[in-house]
């Protein structure tokens, strides 16, 4: 059982990072041509790469879990895995969850929001594109920090 689980936490972890990458460096992209339409329309198109984001880190978590279980929790006696877990906690969950409330709520309304003031409307958008763009570059760094020490703590066992 222990393979494979811990195969199904490798793919999720390689389809958990792929697609936040690619959504990311999209919507980077159509926001240096400072184009709204194309801006729009990638934000539309990329919910659906961070929802599959979401999915696998589920994914992750729950495999995560259940090579614990396998191994009767012996793992945790480990060093590397509590840095790792405290990694996974401390850094990588606060932003998974920031990051699906902005994509899964903030996001959508905004971006289907039918209001008659045409301003309203534009209002609500730029307030859900700052979110969304702070998830990138705060949340970004804090993500990266502990995807690398999670990343280290499991390959170089300290």
């Amino acid at each position: 059982m222990y393979p494979w689980l811990l195969a199904l936490h490798l793919i999720s972890l390689i389809v958990w990072l792929g697609p936040s990458v690619g959504g990311t460096y999209i919507y980077l992209r159509a926001r240096r041509t400072g184009k709204q339409d194309l801006i729009l329309w990638t934000l539309r198109e990329s919910i659906a790469l961070y929802n599959l984001e979401h999915i696998a880190f589920a994914g992750v978590l729950i495999s995560g879990v259940g090579l614990l279980v396998v191994n009767d929790w012996a793992l945790l006696s480990a060093q590397w895995i509590r840095w790792k877990l405290l990694f996974v906690a401390g850094l990588i969950i606060p932003v998974e969850v920031w990051d699906v409330v902005i994509i899964n709520r903030i996001l959508p309304r905004a971006l289907s929001a039918k209001h008659i003031n045409g301003a309203c409307q534009q209002e609500q958008l730029s307030k859900a594109m700052r979110a969304h763009d702070l998830v990138l570059t705060l949340g970004g760094v804090t993500f990266t920090l502990g995807v690398i020490g999670a990343f280290f703590s499991a390959i170089l066992k300290p």
